[in-house]
């Protein structure tokens, strides 16, 4: 049997890569005359470069220090595919916090993106592909965009305090001493959802920290945002465009400011892999994530995987960490091909979970293929 897996990473717990790997060692204990391919994917969310450095082994990584969630520093990858082409990862800049510490969400910023936007440009980029998703934040790139050098503007003329919790307050943008937007450069943002700004609280706020309470107030004050924004850079995006409420807004603001354009990111990066190709060459094809629920279908990478697979006629199953019920009925899964791998947090235990994971599934397999 020929078996592709291609699972994108198991947010905070394991990379594609881990994830793929250790579903294969468990599958093969099983059946190890299977040709089993690991195809790790990403719908640019985190991990897009891990994903991407593996496609590309002659891509050059470097790092920076930017400000991450908190404001605090950390260094970040910058995957260079060639001397003008850069990836720029924004769930390793502005993420989550891990599981179990405190989410800030009115606090937490993307002004770190902002500065890596302006650090790749100033080293000669001329493409930048920047991954959304996977990110803590919900400050519509108001942080971003300051990050970048542009101005955030009360009435009374004063700044902003950095995160959401001060953007309502937002009557002006200024470019400032920016280096954006500017001719010559193109920026592709990889959207891991197709929500619009206004669904980007309801939706994702509450994964970041969002309490009920602050539901209300917080998409009033991304409205105001988006008012104040498309006032000072008039164009074809607003607030109800496909995917502006991506990480929490982000695309949102580099699109209107800087001239973004919003890509499908599990689309990109399937074309980047070859997926559709990978599908077809295999009898059965594993796809997975941390957590199988609604959104899976608004441009995740799961959801693409299985769409490949229902198009070209190719059993499908999928290993999660936790599964939403309703969700296998609404992606087309049987419930014996999914298996679960929980695990709180990433190390060994969660390695060994997804392997078992793997056997059980090919034990599955095995039982229903062998001779009555």
């Amino acid at each position: 049997m020929q078996v592709l897996v291609a699972p994108d990473s198991f947010g905070g717990t394991l990379t594609a890569r881990e994830v793929s790997a250790a579903f294969a060692e468990g599958w093969c204990t099983v059946r190890p005359g299977d040709a089993v391919r690991q195809l790790p994917l990403s719908d640019g969310g985190e991990g897009l470069i891990d994903v991407l450095a593996g496609l590309h082994p002659a891509a050059r990584t470097t790092h920076i220090e930017v400000a991450g969630t908190d404001t605090r520093p950390v260094q970040v990858p910058l995957l260079w595919l060639d001397a003008r082409t850069v990836v720029i990862e924004s769930a390793t800049i502005c993420s989550l916090p891990p599981v179990g510490a405190p989410r800030r969400p009115l606090e937490a910023s993307s002004y770190g993106v902002g500065q890596a936007l302006a650090h790749v440009v100033a080293e000669g980029a001329q493409h930048v592909v920047l991954g959304l998703g996977g990110t803590g934040v919900v400050d519509a790139g108001s942080g971003a965009l300051n990050g970048l050098g542009m101005r955030l503007r009360t009435e009374d003329g004063s700044g902003l305090r950095v995160g959401s919790g001060d953007l309502a307050r937002c009557t002006a943008v200024e470019v400032g001493w920016s280096a954006w937007p500017q001719q010559g450069v193109t920026l592709q943002l990889l959207a891991d959802t197709d929500i619009v700004l206004g669904d980007a609280v309801v939706r994702y706020g509450p994964q970041k920290g969002v309490t009920p309470a602050q539901v209300g107030p917080l998409s009033d004050a991304l409205a105001s945002w988006a008012q104040v924004l498309t006032e000072a850079f008039p164009g074809p995006v607003d607030a109800v465009t496909p995917h502006t409420g991506a990480a929490g807004g982000l695309g949102f603001a580099l699109a209107v400011a800087l001239g973004g354009e919003f890509v499908p990111g599990a689309a990109w990066v399937a074309e980047q892999a070859g997926l559709d190709a990978a599908v077809g060459a295999a009898d059965l094809v594993v796809t997975g994530e941390g957590r199988l629920d609604a959104t899976t279908t608004t441009g995740k990478i799961v959801g693409r995987v299985l769409a490949s697979s229902r198009r070209q006629g190719r059993a499908s199953a999928a290993v999660v960490g936790t599964v939403v019920p309703g969700t296998p009925e609404a992606l087309g899964l049987a419930a014996d091909r999914i298996v679960t791998a929980p695990a709180d947090g990433p190390g060994p235990a969660a390695v060994a979970a997804v392997r078992e994971a793997g056997r059980t599934l090919a034990q599955r397999i095995t039982s229903v293929h062998s001779p009555s």
